[in-house]
């Protein structure tokens, strides 16, 4: 998973995994930031999310949303590409310069803590456990793992020639995908010893995006030319199903609950699912989404409460938003820090962009690059 809290999901786990199942209505909340193409990563149980805000060409900036109220990233000069929020609130991203310079951060409330050892190697950070522990990847091994100001390289597998640290628990066991020799593997590191997944029954390559505590696994499998999406449990690959028409299908993220979601191409058109004890809800047609407009939905992360963030077309628009089943969020009116300029045409067409090239990526986030 994205990793979530699960301490205050604790004891909300009964009504949230109900209300997923069987609730009356769902929430619908735009968090769009007037004036800026917005671009959310993750979501706690708290309700904060985490992303980007994009206002110009090759600008990109981190911000903070927490009920209602939009704050950006404060003493981070470089571009900034934000992967993931814990349940105290740390966000973890990366950055990269005009001269090619990248590096990655834990923001702290305020803080700010580069993801660098003594040797100077440093990581493209990728995800990030409520221990304050970072997976990602950089140096010459690939897959990192940050904890407590040390860099120590996990995973990977011996076919590979690029491996990333794609998840982190709260135990610290890393979820990696290594990629050569023209195909994809998952792994997963935990005391020293690293473990490959597999595939799906007469699948070729598997991707998995996401990790939750306990050590279940999504994400896709290419089987006889189609993506499927699946669920890793205890040794055990399931294909978790599909939306009718379609040949790609991926699982993005997972909670502790066990619920999943993911995204489905119909006909040339992104919709969302939700998978829960058992059953594929299309997410895409909800009447809550339908009737305020909503269409070609994508979905980019899940907590414990089952809220689900997410992006879809909106007045021509790509915009995001918080589907809930428990409750309604604050729509922003603004930023804390600084003036929101008009957006162009040339800047939407940016936002699809970036967008499209998010999801060709398994999941939410700004591929890893070196």
């Amino acid at each position: 998973m994205k990793l979530k809290s699960i301490a205050c999901a604790l004891a909300a786990a009964p009504l949230a995994f109900a209300s997923l199942a069987a609730h009356a209505a769902w929430y619908v909340s735009n968090i769009s930031v007037p004036g800026y193409y917005t671009l959310p990563s993750d979501i706690n149980d708290a309700g904060q999310v985490a992303g980007q805000l994009n206002y110009a060409y090759q600008e990109s900036q981190g911000f903070l949303y927490e009920n209602g109220s939009v704050n950006v990233l404060s003493g981070i000069t470089d571009l900034q590409y934000i992967q993931g929020i814990n349940a105290s609130g740390q966000i973890v991203g990366s950055t990269s310069s005009n001269n090619g310079n990248y590096g990655s951060f834990i923001y702290d409330h305020g803080q700010v803590t580069n993801l660098t050892d003594a040797s100077g190697t440093k990581m493209q950070a990728l995800a990030i456990n409520d221990l304050g522990q970072v997976s990602g990847t950089g140096g010459p091994s690939g897959a990192l793992l940050y904890s407590n100001g040390t860099l120590t390289p996990v995973g990977g597998l011996d076919f590979a020639f690029a491996n990333w640290g794609w998840g982190i628990n709260n135990s610290g066991t890393v979820m990696g995908v290594s990629m050569g020799a023209g195909k994809a593997a998952t792994w997963v590191y935990q005391n020293g010893k690293t473990t490959d997944i597999g595939t799906l029954a007469g699948g070729t390559m598997t991707q998995g995006t996401a990790i939750n505590n306990a050590g279940q696994i999504v994400g896709s499998s290419q089987v006889g030319g189609q993506t499927h999406a699946f669920l890793y449990d205890q040794g055990k690959m399931t294909n978790i199903g599909a939306l009718v028409g379609t040949t790609y299908n991926s699982a993005v993220d997972i909670n502790d609950n066990g619920q999943v979601i993911g995204n489905s191409l119909v006909n040339n058109e992104w919709r969302s699912f939700l998978y829960s004890n058992g059953s594929v809800t299309d997410l895409s047609s909800l009447p809550e989404l339908i009737a305020n407009g909503w269409s070609n939905i994508q979905a980019i992360a899940l907590n414990n409460l089952g809220d689900i963030l997410g992006m879809g077309k909106l007045n021509d628009d790509f915009q995001p938003f918080i589907l809930s089943p428990n409750r309604q969020f604050e729509t922003p009116i603004g930023i804390g820090q600084f003036a929101a300029p008009e957006i162009d045409g040339s800047h939407a067409l940016l936002g699809l962009a970036i967008l499209g090239g998010f999801l060709s990526l398994m999941r939410r986030r700004n591929s890893p690059s070196c």
